[in-house]
């Protein structure tokens, strides 16, 4: 692992003062919670978000990131590691490869490489071959029928190989068509991979968030609908989903 940088996040009051002198912007649709609108019905956030709404703690994580992200840009790196301050590593030197290893075996397309999704049906269906909660475009091509494991080479043999596939592509929340009957404010039908507590991202992807969102030294950028961190820059580019899980959450 290279040297490690701290990154200052966001803060609420910081996204506030940024949204008054015009340091950031946000799309004509997005609405802040508390500002734009004060949920006295007491919504919950996924419904709040789909009348998009955020509240200023999700915008000031959104650019945090984006504020991480320009710093490795302009410090040089070619791929950086881009973590929240709520993880752990204490399990790295228990890690069969290194983090060099996880990127010589991705896709050479790759912009970014989610290390860790909080959806458990996703890590339920490569473990387990439980289907349920996964949408079936996520299933195509995929087979969960083996074990997960395999022994190469038999007694004296080349080890233990991990016979799920290295890498999925990311995907997003799946929902019923409008023409099912689906109402503003309905739950998804698959829940996408979400989290943004631990990705690596390659220059050319810095390049594309950075021209995206208009991210400079004075600039924390301007942020189009849907806000949130993993949404907004999971869509944007070539985002690969690693299957093992590598880190752990306190």
């Amino acid at each position: 692992m290279g040297h490690l940088t701290r990154v200052a996040a966001v803060n609420k009051d910081e996204v506030f003062e940024c949204m008054k002198t015009g340091m950031c912007n946000r799309g004509p649709k997005a609405k802040m919670l508390g500002l734009d609108y004060m949920n006295t019905e007491g919504l919950l956030y996924w419904q709040l978000h789909e009348q998009n709404v955020f509240s200023p703690g999700e915008y000031g994580c959104t650019f945090s990131h984006l504020r991480a992200i320009h710093q490795a840009f302009i410090d040089g790196e070619q791929t950086a590691l881009i973590v929240e301050d709520d993880i752990r590593f204490e399990d790295m030197p228990l890690w069969p490869e290194t983090l060099q290893d996880v990127v010589a075996a991705a896709p050479p397309d790759w912009d970014i490489l989610q290390l860790w999704t909080n959806n458990p049906s996703f890590y339920e269906y490569f473990q387990r071959g439980r289907e349920e909660g996964i949408p079936p475009t996520a299933k195509e091509g995929v087979d969960t029928t083996g074990p997960v494991c395999r022994e190469e080479g038999g007694l004296g043999g080349s080890g233990t190989h991990y016979n799920r596939p290295a890498f999925v592509p990311w995907y997003d929340d799946v929902y019923v068509d409008w023409s099912a009957g689906r109402k503003v404010g309905d739950a998804p039908a698959y829940g996408g991979l979400w989290s943004t507590m631990a990705y690596l991202i390659n220059r050319k992807g810095m390049a594309k968030v950075i021209n995206k969102f208009a991210v400079g030294p004075d600039r924390l950028g301007n942020l189009t609908l849907p806000v949130l961190a993993d949404h907004i820059l999971f869509r944007l580019g070539r985002v690969r989903v690693r299957v093992r899980v590598r880190v752990r959450v306190s």
